[in-house]
């Protein structure tokens, strides 16, 4: 018997139309409605994926950062307190709505619903572009990844992680391999060696 969350990842993964796109989508915010877990409650009971994640996310950024796929906005957060100036985007509207409940006091911190295929941004806005844990999510990973880069200044830096494995989540679509994240990263930037952080693997590189 084909478990249901097989079922719904493979419904999710096939050629959407613009109809059922939108209904897809719905489904993914249900999905992660009813396991929402904010990172910074999982930050605080010590979880190392989270917490590697976010001390190499500390380190490698600066500058005007987009945070693709932020989720509940816990790293964007982080790193605007470290000074950078944040914009977190994602297509869930509950997780965009709760991280813009949290801004008060920061300024350089805002949040936005979008699609990481069709980033709202300029060519060339941003600094450091963080695409972690994302491309696992998308209808689109290719198209997701080259709009990153499209965001990012010349010679700006690109941080792109994924998982290790696809595991059984139903929202998890592919599972984008470290050699597949290293071929599309090297056909747009200068890339450094594969990085271990966490659960994921990872690239930094400079946009060519």
């Amino acid at each position: 018997m084909i478990s249901p969350y097989l079922l719904i990842r493979k419904w999710l993964q096939s050629s959407p139309s613009k109809e059922s796109l939108n209904k897809r989508t719905t489904l993914l915010s249900k999905i992660f409605q009813y396991k929402f877990e904010p990172l910074e409650k999982m930050a605080e009971q010590g979880v190392r994926d989270v917490t590697v994640r976010l001390d190499f996310l500390l380190k490698e950024s600066s500058g005007k950062v987009l945070d693709v796929g932020c989720y509940d906005g816990f790293y964007s957060f982080e790193l605007a307190k470290k000074g950078c100036d944040v914009i977190g985007i994602d297509m869930l509207e509950m997780a965009v709505d709760y991280a813009n409940g949290l801004v008060n006091v920061e300024t350089n911190i805002k949040f936005v619903k979008g699609y990481a295929e069709n980033l709202p941004f300029s060519d060339g806005e941003f600094d450091t572009t963080i695409i972690s844990h994302t491309l696992e999510h998308v209808f689109d990973h290719e198209r997701s990844l080259s709009e990153a880069v499209r965001v990012t200044k010349n010679k700006g830096k690109l941080i792109a992680i994924v998982p290790r494995e696809m595991g059984n989540a139903p929202a998890h679509l592919r599972h984008v391999s470290s050699e597949v994240l290293n071929s599309m990263m090297r056909e747009y930037c200068h890339v450094g060696k594969e990085l271990a952080i966490g659960k994921g693997i990872g690239y930094v590189g400079n946009v060519k």
